[in-house]
């Protein structure tokens, strides 16, 4: 057994051979060195010559930057020996860097050198193997660190732990045609592509950068290394950087609609022992509508009164744009009460509109026509609204049409016979009406009215009515006044227009006229005749008859006015 080397408390010279005892003294940082019964400023060192020193197999070791390492020291021995001093140092330096002194009188003082690891390290020999505990880990602190234990009696014991410290990356961010993406990207329409960029920003050793849609992994072929710098506006362009950024480049489509919303996750990391970095971002996508559907009341309308007419539109995004249209014109004035959008897969839109009744004739015709974004002006059957797309699509116009039939009050015109002259319409003349209609549902009756009062279809009196007609025959002058014609369905009553007849006569006594006076001889007399004429009498002759004679009476003898004359 060799012979064990005794201590001493002076040093020697730095030319002492193999295994003598030696004095290493590093001041700390701060100033001269320090002095405590359990921290020693240097560490008195003893050991055997290299014929007698052990050496274990290199452990590995790896920590995260800003972590925590552990590094492993064996230092067993037999019941019967003790440790006397643990040393560690880094790489080649001859100098250890802690120190563990458990020799008689040191009182197990521990010993760091300050300007390597500050106040970061601590050595824990509770446990076996001893364990050299360094905080807050940095890039400079990789390498190859030895652990040297010196015993009482065996040969001392040396521990080669390589450390590799693990650089995490600094960030990840999303590219999308050369400008960074945040949470969404988009809106795509049905069958694009579009190719995503995930770039990892710095990390030792370089980090590995994957594809995710949830748990599938789409992607993780890595694009070959590019320097970039950062542009205005936060654009990547390529050329000369101080950091080197690696890339994936994700190529998704063609879209389909399952793919609205979708989250795709890029994933960046280079160990395990840390969380990934992570960016997602969601599809967003535009939307050609599926369908259309225009729905209103099965049961006939009623003009004047409000319905609901739903248009239907499945699967539009964005909510597309609703116009209403008569024929080719569209419909001023109809409104939206009702506005409701569904999610995917199918987005649902559906709006409620009172559009006016159509005025007659009978039924008419609505349609519905929706549109895609445009950007010009559409032509009349179209319409429009502002692009929420990043490129002009071609319109899509999906279009649906509803029949509807309105029923309303009928609606009549009466009008004299078309060969008669109302200006020269006389006695014994035959007359006729006509009352034009149009309703829906058609009328079920007409009647004829004079002054008010019903007319009845009497053929002895010389009315004839005929449906839609009315035919007086040889009118007299009481046929004269105000004639109407009233049509009805079941939606009411509709009446005409009046007509006035208007119908010539000779003059002739009016009622009332007093034909015989009584007077006395040689007594004045008065005498009126009042007459009934149209058109009004143009002037009065005066005749004066007894048995003998009959004497025309001078004009000066009488006055005359258009109704009567006296004399």
């Amino acid at each position: 057994m060799p012979q064990r080397l005794q201590t001493t408390s002076s040093p020697k010279s730095p030319q002492r051979i193999a295994g003598e005892l030696r004095r290493v003294t590093h001041p700390t940082r701060n100033g001269p060195p320090r002095h405590s019964p359990n921290y020693r400023t240097s560490p008195r060192v003893i050991g055997f010559p290299p014929s007698f020193s052990l050496t274990t197999n290199r452990d590995r070791v790896t920590a995260v930057e800003g972590g925590t390492a552990i590094l492993p020291c064996n230092f067993e021995h037999p019941r019967d020996d003790a440790v006397f001093l643990i040393l560690w140092f880094n790489g080649n330096l001859t100098t250890p860097i802690y120190s563990y002194d458990m020799r008689p009188g040191a009182l197990g003082a521990h010993w760091v050198d300050e300007t390597v690891l500050g106040t970061r390290a601590s050595l824990d020999v509770a446990s076996s193997p001893a364990r050299l505990r360094l905080t807050d880990i940095k890039a400079a602190d990789a390498g190859l660190y030895k652990c040297r234990v010196d015993f009482r009696r065996q040969p001392t014991k040396t521990t080669r732990v390589s450390l590799a410290v693990i650089v995490p990356p600094t960030g990840v961010s999303v590219l999308y045609e050369g400008r960074p993406v945040t949470s969404v990207v988009g809106p795509y329409r049905e069958g694009e592509t579009a190719s995503l960029t995930c770039l990892s920003h710095g990390g030792s050793p370089p980090p590995r950068i994957q594809w995710y849609v949830g748990d599938r992994l789409l992607d993780d072929q890595m694009d070959e290394e590019s320097q970039f710098q950062i542009g205005d506006g936060n654009t990547l362009l390529q050329g000369p950087a101080s950091q080197t950024i690696l890339a994936n480049t994700l190529t998704l489509g063609p879209f389909k609609r399952s793919d609205l919303k979708k989250l795709v996750t890029c994933e960046v990391s280079n160990t395990n022992l840390t969380n990934p970095l992570s960016a997602a971002v969601m599809i967003d996508m535009n939307l050609k509508p599926l369908s259309v559907q225009l729905l209103g009341p099965e049961e006939p309308l009623s003009a004047d009164k409000d319905y609901d007419l739903v248009c239907d539109v499945r699967g539009s995004r964005p909510p597309p744009t609703i116009t209403w249209w008569k024929g080719t014109t569209r419909v001023q004035g109809a409104r939206e009460t009702d506005f409701h959008i569904l999610s995917t897969p199918r987005p649902l839109t559906t709006c409620r509109s009172h559009p006016l009744p159509p005025p007659p004739p009978d039924d008419q015709r609505w349609q519905h026509d929706h549109l895609h974004p445009h950007p010009h002006p559409p032509p009349p059957t179209t319409a429009r609204r502002s692009p929420a797309a990043p490129r002009t699509p071609p319109p899509t116009v999906i279009e649906q049409s509803l029949a509807l039939a309105v029923y309303y009050v009928p609606e009549a015109v009466i009008s004299l016979g078309s060969s008669l002259n109302p200006e020269s319409i006389k006695e014994k003349d035959d007359v006729y009406f006509e009352c034009s209609i149009q309703a829906n549902p058609r009328a079920y009756k007409v009647t004829w009215q004079h002054n008010g009062r019903p007319l009845q279809h009497n053929i002895t009196s010389g009315i004839i009515v005929s449906n839609q007609s009315l035919v007086l025959q040889r009118v007299t002058r009481r046929h004269a006044g105000d004639y109407s014609c009233t049509a009805s369905n079941i939606e009411g009553d509709g009446i005409s227009n009046l007509i006035k007849l208007d119908i010539k006569y000779a003059p002739v006594c009016a009622p009332g006229q007093i034909t015989t006076y009584g007077v006395a001889r040689l007594e004045d007399a008065e005498v009126t005749c009042r007459v009934a004429a149209n058109p009004e009498a143009q002037g009065f002759k005066w005749t004066f008859n007894n048995t003998a004679d009959t004497i025309d009476v001078p004009p000066g003898l009488f006055t005359t006015a258009s109704t009567f004359s006296i004399i």
